[in-house]
């Protein structure tokens, strides 16, 4: 599913194959079902005011960790501050934006500015209720719930070791696995998380993800038996392999966007600019599976 991590840390992690390994690890107060659409993990029950502004959430019972320890409400909430907290400089952090308060956080310079990371919008009402207040309604907002930045992590763990997500002993997870062993830059095993709170319905005993980011060795390695999935392919062998049943293209919600340095010719001029943005066939991009046919493309 990628290369190695720079970081399965959910505060940190900026990578779609980082993703994918936390998914894994850890259980949100939301999950997405395979249409993409919220569904409760963690969460017993979700209730929303009329006003679409207040969310209560109630956490399923015997919650725990993949050491044993109980999960509380309290650790969501710390990982949400630990995320917005502009001295840890998250990337995502921006993605809790829509509750009250963090965007006076999250913007903060710490060097300049006063901010309260506990005057955010989300509190733990007891053990297992959190309370999240939003300054505007937000159908999405279930969607948010299943980001991996949203993941729960536990204080006493994350404080004792900066390198605590990198090391079975100490990546303690509350999701369907929790990792077994760590070959950096070949393999990580993930075995099933006795504790998780639907381990009836995770089949494979362990997993392992074998880290490659050379899609040629990629596709050899599925072909000769190496490895059982791929999630890509070079672009040159996609018609190639249409007629494959074990191929399938699936869809993935992103931006993208070009970057221009205008101190450089000849993008320093707006006009260059406006052109390259008139001649981009941007139905093509989004429709078809194979943007970098640039003949098409234009």
């Amino acid at each position: 599913v990628g290369p190695e991590p720079d970081s399965i840390d959910p505060a940190y992690n900026e990578a779609v194959d980082g993703a994918t390994l936390l998914i894994h690890a850890f259980s949100g107060i939301c999950k997405l079902d395979k249409d993409g659409m919220p569904q409760p993990d963690a969460a017993k029950e979700i209730k929303i005011s009329e006003d679409g502004l207040t969310y209560t959430i109630t956490l399923r019972d015997g919650l725990k960790w993949s050491d044993g320890k109980d999960l509380v409400a309290e650790d969501f909430i710390y990982a949400w501050k630990r995320a917005i907290d502009p001295v840890n400089a998250t990337s995502y952090g921006y993605m809790l934006e829509n509750i009250t308060g963090v965007a006076d956080v999250y913007y903060a310079d710490p060097e300049v500015d006063e901010y309260d990371v506990d005057a955010i919008g989300a509190k733990a009402l007891d053990d297992k209720t959190i309370e999240i207040t939003l300054t505007s309604a937000a159908p999405y907002f279930m969607e948010i719930l299943a980001f991996p930045t949203l993941f729960p992590v536990r204080k006493d763990i994350v404080e004792s070791d900066e390198a605590w997500s990198t090391k079975p002993e100490t990546y303690i997870t509350n999701g369907p696995y929790k990792m077994k062993t760590w070959d950096h830059d070949a393999q990580i095993v993930f075995e099933k998380n006795e504790y998780y709170h639907d381990k009836g319905a995770i089949l494979p005993e362990t997993i392992k993800f074998v880290l490659m980011d050379d899609d040629n060795a990629i596709l050899a390695a599925y072909q000769n038996g190496t490895i059982m999935l791929a999630d890509s392919v070079p672009n040159d062998e996609i018609d190639n392999l249409r007629d494959n049943d074990e191929f399938f293209i699936a869809g993935q919600l992103g931006t993208y966007f070009v970057c221009f340095n205008t101190e450089k010719e000849p993008f320093d001029d707006a006009r260059v600019r406006k052109a390259l943005s008139l001649v981009i066939d941007r139905n093509f991009i989004v429709e078809h599976d194979n943007p970098n046919d640039l003949e098409r493309l234009i």
